[in-house]
């Protein structure tokens, strides 16, 4: 991370394709240092806990409620790209992939990765999501275990 990045983390829970909001990890960015083009705050949500599901799955990539801090306008134009990446850095197949703006839901993009991309569990993979709209623009990174989908 950079050293103008915020974290506040916490953890959310989304099964399948029906999600829930509550205690999503979040993570704040501001726009390039010495900037004055404001902040965006916006929540990055996989599948169930943040957790990569193993074998026969599609996983479900979500960035949610992406929105400007100063004046609390959402960002609903933005490219947003995910790339996930083996232990080696490797992509894995179907990645990096495009999130689509969901329409009419206030800064939240999504898409599917298909089960192609052969995660085993009990491997550590790297998310990197990074966010593009106008002169905005942020990343972030997580670590992420795959694991055997148990709901």
């Amino acid at each position: 991370m950079s050293l103008n990045t915020t974290v506040t983390a916490g953890f959310g829970i989304t099964g399948g394709l029906v999600s829930d909001i509550a205690n999503v990890i979040t993570m704040g960015f501001l726009s390039p240092v010495g900037s004055s083009m404001g902040s965006v705050d916006a929540a990055i949500r996989i599948n169930k806990a943040m957790s990569l599901y193993a074998g026969n799955n599609d996983n479900l990539l979500e960035l949610v409620g992406a929105k400007n801090l100063i004046d609390d306008a959402n960002y609903n134009a933005a490219t947003v790209e995910m790339t996930i990446t083996d232990s080696a850095g490797k992509p894995v197949i179907g990645s990096p992939v495009t999130l689509a703006y969901v329409p009419a839901s206030s800064g939240n993009y999504r898409a599917v990765l298909d089960k192609a991309a052969g995660f085993i569990a009990g491997q550590t993979y790297t998310i990197k999501t990074v966010f593009v709209e106008a002169s905005v623009d942020g990343e972030w990174e997580h670590d992420l275990v795959a694991s055997k989908r148990t709901s």
